[in-house]
C-alpha cells in the first residue's frame, strides 16, 4: 500500500509507541531469492543437481525426472516421455567441454544429451555399474563418472572402466575434481584417490586427513583444496596445513554436501544445515535457507543456484539495491520521509513509529510520542542551518527537535492541528511549511506568514516545495503549480501550462531546468517557454510520479506506485527535441531487491540524495537506497539466448523438428518461443516478424506467443530476439520455417486449369453471343432485303399499274380501244406484284435457282414494263447452271431495278439481258440504246436511279456493279456476283444494304 497522494490522510489502523533501540545487524543481506518447488511445475522438490547448457537453459535433476527451466517454466523428461532415459531417478549433471550435457541416473546408467538426442550408456557398453553417483569432465575432453562399482572413462564414445582394486581406493565414488594439470582427484567412502598419468596415488594429504566418506572436493583458485567430509568437519589444505570449519566458524550441518567458488571469489557451502558463505575467517549463514543444500551453481548471468532437499530450486542474485527495515533498526518498516543533515546524518519519518537516525549503519537516535512528538506518523523532515530538525505530523502539525530534546515551538503552535506535508529550509534561513488544505506558510524570525488561494496559490494542499537557483519558490500543490517571487505569486509559461494537475515531485537541474512529477500525468520538464510531456507513449514506465532524483551520471531516478524506474537525462531532452520517439525506463522492483514495489508518496522531502552519492526513497516497506555506481557496474551484458520452443496449429501441437508444415485449411497459429535469462525473467522483452506477411518488427513487449490466423497458404519464416531487463537484445535471433500446404484448389495447377476453364468458358460465351448477334444479323438482313424486295418487286409493279392506269385514263374519251389495253396491263401488273409477294415469301424457306430461272424471271418482268411494239427485250443465256438462292435473288434484283430505269428514264427501243456463268462468279448485262445519262450527274449521285441499292447489294456478296452510259448513247450495266459469296461486312448482311429507290 502507498500513501495515495489524494487520499493521503485516511487514517490507518496502526499501533503506536516507540520501539526499543537495538543495534542494527552489521551484515546486510545482498541477495535477493526465489525458489521453485512442485507447486511451480518441479516433478519433486529434492534438486539433486544443477547443469546449464550452451543454448542458456537450466537443467535440474529430481528423483522424479530431468528439468529444463528458462526462467519462467518447467520441462520434465522421464522414462515415460523419453523412452533413452532408462531411470527417471537423476543422480547427477555435467556439461562438458564441448556443450554435451551427461547426465547420471540411479540405476538407468549414463545418458548423453546433445542437439535434441539423448543416449545411454550402462553395464553392456563397459560401465562399471548402472548407478551413477558424480560426473566430471577434465582439459582432454574425457568424461568421468563415478558410480557404485568404481570409476568409468569415456571418451569419443569408448567406455574404459576403474574397479577396486587397480588403485582406486574404495568403490563407491562421491565426489570428482579434475586439475587443469591433468590430474582426476577422486573422494570415495574411503577416502581420497589421486590419478595422474595413469597411476593411482592416495595424493599429498592421505594423511592429514582423518579417514572417511569424502563428500564434496573443490580447489579455489588460490591453490587450496577443500574437502567436505561424511561426518566431519570441512578441511581446507593450504601448503600442506589443514584447518577444520565447523560450527565454531560458523559453519553448521554434519554433512557438507557441496562446495562453490562463485565468480567473485566467495565460497560457498552447501550442508545438511543449510546454506554458508565464507568471509575469509568465518562462514556466514544464508539465514532464510534452513533445509539441506544437496547442489550449488554458478549460471553465465551471475547468478546462484541452490537445490533444496523438500524445497525445490532456490535462485540467489546479489541485490542491485539494499531496503532498511526494522531489521536494520527501523522502528516500522512503513517509511514516509527521508532527509540528511549537515553532519551526514540520515533522519527517517516513518508511519507509527515516529522519527529515526542512522549514521551509516547504526542507528543513532529515536523519538516518538513518549518522547514528545505530537505523532508517530511522521510525513516529512528538514533540517534547518541552525541543527534543528522540524518533523511535520499527519495532524499534528509540527514538531522541533534539537540535539536529543523535543522542544516547543510557540510560533508554530497554530499548525498543532494541521497536517504538514512538506517543508523546506531555504537559503536564507526561511521554514517554508505546506499544509493540507490550509496553504503555504512562511516562518521568518518568529513570524509565520500565511499563502492561500486568495493570494494567488494554485491551491490550499501543497505537496511540494523546491527553491530555485534564482532564489524564487517553485510550489507544487493538488491543483497545479505555483511560482513564488519576492512575496508575490506570478503567472509565467511553467504555471500556465501546469493548471490543474497535481503536482507531486520537483526537481531543478544544473542548468535550470524544471523536472515535475505528477499524478497520474506523466513527467513535465520546463525550460523557459519550452514545455514536454512524457507518459508512457514516450517510454516512461508510469504516469505516476512520486519523487525525482538526479545521480551523478545525469540521470533521473522516479518513484511510482510499482517500483522504482530510471531515465537517462539525454534520451528525455532527445525525446523532447523531437530526435528520439521513446526513452528507455530501467525498472527496479523485487528481482533488483525491493521487498515491495509500493512506493510512498504525497510528501517532501521523502526522497533524498545522500552526499555520498546513494538514493534514498521511501516504500511500505522500508528505506531503499541504491548506489547508480554499483547498479552501473552490475549492468547484465549477456542477451538471452532465444528459442522457438513450440508451434500449435488450430489447437494441435506440431513437429518442430525441421521444416514445419501445417495441413490445408490451417487457421489458427501460435508460436511460444522464450528469451532465456534468469535475472528478472519477467522482464524480458521480445520483438518478432513473420517472413511473408508481416512488414517489420512486432514489439511483443513481454508475451511469449504471437498469434497469426487466416495466413493464405505458402512458405513464411518466423524470426524472434529478445532483450534480458537492462534492455540488452540478443544477437542471434531464433528462426523456424513454416509451410502453410494449400488446398487443392489453392494450389498453381488447379489456378492454372481455372484460368484454361475460365478461358474456355469465356471464349465459348464469346463465340455464343458472336451466333446470336449473326442470327439477330441475319433476321435484320432478312427483314432488309424483304424492304427491298417489296420496294423492287411491289413497288414497281404498283408503278406499272399506275402508269397504265395514267394512260388508260388518257385514252378513255377518245380512244376506248387503248384504255382497254392500259386496264389490261394494270392487271398484268397486279397479278405481277401478287407474284413477287408470293416469291417474297417463297425466299425465306431455302431454295435452287438457275442462270435460266433468273432469265425467265428478267423476261417476265421486262414483259410487264413494256409493250412489244415500243420495246424489243432481247435474253441470252450461254449455259444453264444452278445458282445459290442469295446469288439468284440479288442478280434478280438488280436486273429487275435496272429494267425499271431503263423503261421510266431511258426511253429505249431495244433493252438485251446476257447472263454468262463464268466460275467462280456469274455475270449480268443488261444494256439499252434510250438516252443514256451522265455517270457523274445528280441523277446517279443522288441515288434517283436506285443505283446505290444495286451496287451495294453486289458489294455486299463479294460483287461488284459497273455503269457505262453517256447522253444520247444508251446505258450498259454489268453486275458480277461470286458463285459462292463472302461477305464484306456482317456475315448476314448480303441482305441489307439496298436502300430501294421508289
Amino acid at each position: 500500500m502507498h500513501l495515495h497522494p489524494l487520499a493521503l490522510w485516511v487514517a490507518l489502523l496502526c499501533g503506536t509507541g516507540m520501539l526499543p533501540s537495538v543495534p542494527p545487524s552489521q551484515r546486510l543481506d545482498p541477495y535477493v531469492q526465489r525458489s521453485w518447488t512442485s507447486e511451480e511445475g518441479l516433478p519433486q522438490n529434492a534438486v539433486i543437481a544443477i547443469a546449464q547448457t550452451e543454448d542458456g537453459y537450466l537443467w535440474a535433476a529430481t528423483q522424479e525426472g530431468l528439468v529444463r527451466f528458462d526462467g519462467t517454466s518447467f520441462k520434465t523428461f522421464d522414462r515415460h516421455n523419453t523412452p533413452e532415459l532408462k531411470s527417471s531417478f537423476i543422480t547427477s549433471l555435467h556439461v562438458d567441454g564441448a556443450g554435451v550435457l551427461w547426465i547420471g541416473t540411479g540405476g538407468g546408467g549414463l545418458t548423453r544429451y546433445a542437439e535434441g538426442t539423448f543416449r545411454t550408456y550402462r553395464t553392456g557398453d563397459g560401465l562399471p555399474h548402472d548407478i551413477i553417483s558424480e560426473l566430471e569432465s577434465d582439459a582432454s575432453g574425457a568424461v568421468w563418472a563415478g558410480t557404485d562399482q568404481g570409476l568409468a572413462r569415456i571418451f569419443h564414445g569408448e567406455v574404459t572402466a576403474f574397479r577396486p582394486g587397480e588403485g582406486l581406493r574404495g568403490e563407491i565414488v562421491t565426489s570428482l575434481f579434475a586439475g587443469e594439470e591433468g590430474t582426476l582427484w577422486v573422494g570415495t567412502e574411503l577416502g581420497i584417490s589421486v590419478l595422474k598419468e595413469g597411476v593411482w596415488t592416495a595424493g599429498p594429504f592421505a594423511e592429514q586427513l582423518p579417514p572417511g566418506k569424502v563428500h564434496s572436493l573443490l580447489r579455489d583458485r588460490a591453490g587450496r583444496f577443500w574437502i567436505g567430509l561424511h561426518k566431519g568437519p570441512l578441511m581446507r589444505v593450504e601448503e600442506g596445513h589443514v584447518t577444520s570449519y565447523g560450527p565454531a566458524q560458523g559453519l553448521m550441518g554434519e554433512r557438507i554436501h557441496v562446495l562453490l567458488e562463485d565468480r567473485n571469489g566467495f565460497l560457498w557451502a552447501g550442508t545438511s544445515g543449510g546454506l554458508y558463505r565464507f568471509s575469509g575467517e568465518r562462514f556466514e549463514a544464508m539465514e532464510s535457507v534452513t533445509s539441506p543444500v544437496l547442489s550449488l551453481f554458478e549460471d553465465k548471468e551471475g547468478s546462484l543456484w541452490a537445490g533444496l532437499d523438500g524445497k525445490g530450486l532456490l535462485h540467489l542474485r546479489a541485490a542491485r539495491l539494499q531496503v532498511y527495515t526494522t531489521r536494520q533498526g527501523l522502528p516500522t518498516d512503513n517509511v514516509l520521509a527521508l532527509h540528511e543533515d549537515a553532519q551526514g546524518h540520515l533522519w527517517m519519518g516513518t508511519y507509527g513509529g515516529g522519527v529515526v537516525r542512522f549514521q551509516g549503519d547504526t542507528r543513532t537516535g529515536a523519538w516518538t510520542t513518549k518522547q514528545g512528538l505530537p505523532s508517530d506518523n511522521i510525513t516529512t523532515l528538514v533540517a534547518a542551518q541552525d541543527g534543528t530538525v522540524w518533523a511535520g505530523s499527519m495532524n499534528r502539525g509540527l514538531a522541533r527537535i534539537q540535539g536529543a530534546r523535543i522542544l516547543p515551538d510557540e510560533a508554530t503552535a497554530s499548525l498543532a492541528s494541521d497536517g504538514i506535508l512538506s517543508l523546506l529550509a531555504s537559503q536564507d534561513g526561511r521554514l517554508w511549511i505546506g499544509t493540507l488544505r490550509r496553504g503555504l506558510y512562511c516562518l521568518e524570525h518568529g513570524q509565520l506568514v500565511h499563502y492561500g488561494e486568495a493570494e494567488g496559490l494554485a491551491d490550499d494542499t501543497v505537496y511540494a516545495l523546491k527553491e530555485s537557483q534564482d532564489g524564487s519558490l517553485w510550489v507544487g500543490t493538488r491543483g497545479g503549480l505555483s511560482h513564488l517571487r519576492e512575496g508575490q505569486f506570478i503567472q509565467d509559461a511553467a504555471t500556465r501550462a501546469l493548471e490543474r494537475v497535481a503536482i507531486m515531485a520537483l526537481h531543478e537541474d544544473a542548468p535550470g531546468s524544471l523536472w515535475v512529477g505528477t499524478y497520474s500525468q506523466g513527467l513535465h520538464w520546463m525550460q523557459g517557454a519550452q514545455h514536454f510531456v512524457f507518459g508512457t507513449r514516450q517510454g516512461l514506465f508510469n504516469e505516476v510520479v512520486f519523487h525525482i532524483l538526479e545521480d551523478d551520471a545525469e540521470v533521473l531516478w522516479m518513484s511510482c506506485n510499482r517500483g522504482l524506474f530510471s531515465v537517462r537525462k539525454a534520451e528525455l531532452q532527445a525525446v523532447a527535441a523531437g530526435q528520439a520517439p521513446r526513452v528507455t525506463s530501467t525498472v527496479y522492483g523485487k528481482g533488483e531487491g525491493l521487498h515491495t514495489p509500493e512506493g510512498n508518496g504525497g510528501s517532501q522531502p521523502g526522497a533524498w540524495k545522500a552526499r555520498d552519492g546513494r538514493l534514498w526513497f521511501p516504500t511500505m516497506s522500508g528505506a531503499a537506497v541504491i548506489d547508480p555506481r554499483r547498479i552501473r557496474e552490475g549492468h547484465n551484458p549477456l542477451p538471452p539466448s532465444v528459442h522457438v520452443e513450440e508451434v500449435w496449429g488450430d489447437g494441435s501441437l506440431l513437429d518442430t523438428r525441421g521444416e514445419i508444415r501445417m495441413p490445408p485449411g490451417s487457421g489458427r497459429l501460435e508460436l511460444r518461443y522464450v528469451g532465456v535469462s534468469f535475472v528478472s525473467p519477467e522482464k524480458v522483452t521480445f520483438k518478432y516478424r513473420l517472413d511473408g506477411f508481416d512488414t517489420g518488427w512486432i514489439e511483443a513487449g513481454t508475451r511469449r506467443s504471437a498469434f497469426y490466423t487466416n495466413l493464405p497458404p505458402g512458405e513464411y519464416r518466423f524470426h524472434v530476439k529478445a532483450a534480458n531487463s537492462h534492455g540488452v537484445w540478443s544477437t542471434d535471433e531464433a528462426s523456424t520455417l513454416l509451410v502453410l500446404e494449400p488446398h487443392y484448389h489453392q494450389t498453381g495447377w488447379f489456378r492454372a486449369l481455372l484460368v484454361l476453364l475460365l478461358g474456355s468458358l469465356g471464349w465459348g460465351a464469346h463465340h455464343l453471343r458472336i451466333q446470336k448477334l449473326r442470327a439477330h444479323s441475319a433476321v435484320l438482313a432478312e427483314r432488309n432485303r424483304l424492304a427491298r424486295d417489296m420496294h423492287d418487286g411491289l413497288t414497281q409493279s404498283l408503278t406499272g399499274v399506275m402508269i397504265q392506269i395514267d394512260a388508260a385514263l388518257g385514252y378513255l374519251a377518245v380512244a376506248p380501244r387503248k384504255t382497254q389495253e392500259h386496264l389490261e396491263r394494270a392487271r398484268d401488273w397486279a397479278r405481277q406484284s401478287l407474284s413477287e409477294t408470293r416469291r417474297a415469301i417463297w425466299d425465306l424457306r431455302p431454295s435452287i435457282l438457275s442462270v435460266s430461272a433468273l432469265a425467265e424471271d428478267l423476261k417476265r418482268s421486262a414483259a410487264l414494263l413494256t409493250r412489244p411494239d415500243q420495246v424489243q427485250v432481247e435474253v441470252h443465256v450461254a449455259e444453264d447452271q444452278p445458282l445459290m438462292p442469295d446469288v439468284g435473288a440479288t442478280l434478280l434484283r438488280i436486273g429487275q431495278e435496272a429494267l425499271t430505269n431503263a423503261v421510266r428514264h431511258g426511253q429505249p427501243r431495244h433493252i438485251w439481258i446476257d447472263i454468262q456463268y463464268e466460275p467462280p462468279q456469274v455475270r449480268l448485262c443488261l444494256e439499252d440504246d434510250g438516252r443514256g445519262f451522265e455517270p457523274s450527274g445528280p441523277l446517279c449521285t443522288g441515288g434517283g436511279l436506285g443505283l446505290t441499292g444495286m451496287r451495294e447489294r453486289a458489294e455486299a456478296h463479294g460483287g461488284s456493279l459497273e455503269i457505262d452510259s453517256q447522253p444520247g448513247q444508251g446505258t450498259r450495266l454489268t453486275a458480277v456476283v461470286p458463285l459462292h459469296p463472302r461477305h464484306t461486312g456482317h456475315p448476314h448482311e448480303d441482305r441489307t444494304h439496298s436502300n430501294p429507290s421508289g
